[in-house]
């Protein structure tokens, strides 16, 4: 377990205006990009969609997922998503065996990540980030 820092979201140009501009309205984080995890002993991971095990799974790794300098970083780590981690050992772990959502949690709080397109669509080359489980989000929401 590893005591988290902060979080970038790592934006496309095209992400950052619409972002900043209804980032306090969100009931979830929707990027094309990727996120960088920070953690106190410096350690560095990057979560995004990827094609393992199966096509836009959701995955990490300590190397960036897309060419330096296609994406700008929009620090989060005070959002309300993001701050009862800061400071806190974390855990995270693919919450189901298509690794379409990764589950970060501490003692108090979790998050869960996502290749979920906005309309609910899992299987996206996108990230969603939310409080609660998507899949019983989209469970719940009529066909």
């Amino acid at each position: 377990m590893k005591t988290f820092q902060s979080v970038d979201y790592l934006l496309f140009p095209y992400e950052v205006d619409d972002f900043e501009e209804r980032e306090g309205d969100y009931i979830y984080h929707h990027l094309d990009g990727e996120l960088r995890l920070i953690f106190q002993d410096q350690t560095v991971l990057y979560f995004s969609w990827i094609n393992r095990p199966m096509t836009y799974s959701i995955g990490w790794s300590q190397k960036p997922h897309f060419n330096e300098g296609a994406l700008s970083p929009y620090n989060m780590s005070n959002s309300a998503f993001w701050k009862p981690f800061v400071g806190q050992p974390i855990t995270f772990e693919h919450f189901d065996k298509t690794h379409q959502v990764v589950k970060l949690f501490c003692s108090y709080a979790e998050l869960f990540l996502s290749s979920q397109y906005e309309d609910g669509m899992f299987s996206g080359d996108c990230v969603r980030v939310s409080p609660t489980n998507p899949d019983a989000v989209s469970s719940a929401e009529p066909d």
